[in-house]
């Protein structure tokens, strides 16, 4: 549920790292042709900018202190499901794993764990050279993660991505039926320069045909409704798999299926804000501070595959099914019941996160 009260102010220091980043996108948008700019811009701008953006920059992201938590970081129980997933696969590929968005390493420390020797090779692909350090300080010396900075070429072996579609930026739309489909997007306050505030535009060509493929009758649905779009899915999906010769694919994310995730009660869309673990839906607050993330559609994930590469096999279902079925109570005992209820429960983990694997032939 998105909270309505106040958010709780960040130290000065953050403030000025926010303003700092703040300058950088006012900047873009006082040179953009609108003076406006997409949100899926603003939104990877926020994300990713060097130095300044949510994932690239120092802030305490995930736990506690962080802004939200992952299923790795609630207990061991979801890692070792992964590896009773995995464990069959290893020799098949040469004990390969490449993990994307390791976070801090809570996932790779239960691999390990799990799977000891079987692992002959630890990858990482992030984008955060701070988290990369937390990683590094929660495994020992035979738990060893090698960092690349891009896709490896010809790869064979596991890939995991936990946690990773719902960081890529979106489209947002809003369904306008006198005046054609319209597009959010982000330009200056009229007092500050370093705020921002909303703006429809006519949408895009590519929005417009990312729109025609959504499988949903949008004519019956009214003026003003608002969802989502990932144009950024597809090319992230496509770069991945042109990178891989034999490969499992494990992706796992909080997301629907089609019908579901354009519900008509659902009209101001899947998007939505972290920030100290209140979720909210004010992009604009305190720009590179706060996690700004969407649901994912599964049905364009398994879609957008099938584009790329007809032969690959594809399974797919909510998280509590691939819980259960990687013996995930009889893993557990008296001291894993708030991490059991955490990941199964129906209007939790259990059924709003899907695994969706994808194997190629």
């Amino acid at each position: 549920m998105l909270i309505k009260q106040k958010l709780p102010s960040p130290p000065f220091d953050l403030i000025n790292h926010s303003q700092s980043l703040s300058k950088i996108i006012a900047n873009k948008i006082v040179q953009s042709d609108n003076q406006a700019i997409p949100f899926d811009e603003f939104m990877h701008d926020c994300l990713y900018t060097p130095s300044y953006g949510y994932y690239v920059g120092g802030l305490e992201k995930i736990g506690s202190k962080g802004d939200f938590v992952t299923a790795p970081e609630i207990g061991s129980l979801f890692g070792q499901c992964l590896a009773e997933a995995i464990k069959p696969l290893l020799t098949k590929y040469n004990g390969q794993i490449l993990e994307i968005g390791p976070g801090r390493g809570a996932l790779a420390k239960v691999l390990w764990q799990s799977l000891g020797e079987q692992i002959k090779r630890y990858d990482g692909l992030d984008v955060s050279p701070h988290l990369k350090k937390e990683t590094e300080l929660k495994l020992n010396n035979k738990m060893q993660v090698n960092w690349l900075n891009d896709w490896p070429d010809d790869f064979e072996g596991i890939i995991i991505a936990n946690e990773v579609l719902d960081a890529l930026p979106v489209v947002r739309f809003k369904i306008d039926h006198e005046n054609g489909l319209l597009e959010q997007y982000v330009k200056c306050a009229k007092n500050n320069d370093i705020a921002f505030e909303e703006t429809w535009l006519p949408a895009r060509e590519s929005v417009i045909t990312a729109f025609e493929k959504i499988n949903i009758d949008f004519n019956s649905y009214p003026n003003g409704y608002v969802s989502e779009i990932c144009l950024a899915l597809q090319p992230f999906l496509a770069d991945m798999f042109s990178h891989i010769k034999h490969a499992s694919v494990f992706l796992i994310d909080y997301g629907f299926d089609e019908s579901r995730y354009y519900e008509l009660s659902q009209s101001r869309g899947r998007f939505h804000c972290h920030y100290q673990h209140l979720v909210h839906d004010d992009w604009s607050w305190y720009p590179g501070l706060q996690d700004l993330t969407s649901h994912v559609n599964f049905t364009a994930v398994k879609r957008f595959i099938q584009q790329i590469n007809s032969e690959v096999k594809i399974k797919h279902g909510q998280q509590s099914e691939f819980l259960l079925a990687h013996k995930v109570l009889e893993k557990a005992d008296s001291s894993h019941a708030h991490e059991l209820k955490q990941l199964l429960e129906p209007y939790g983990m259990g059924s709003v996160f899907q695994v969706l694997n994808a194997t190629t032939k």
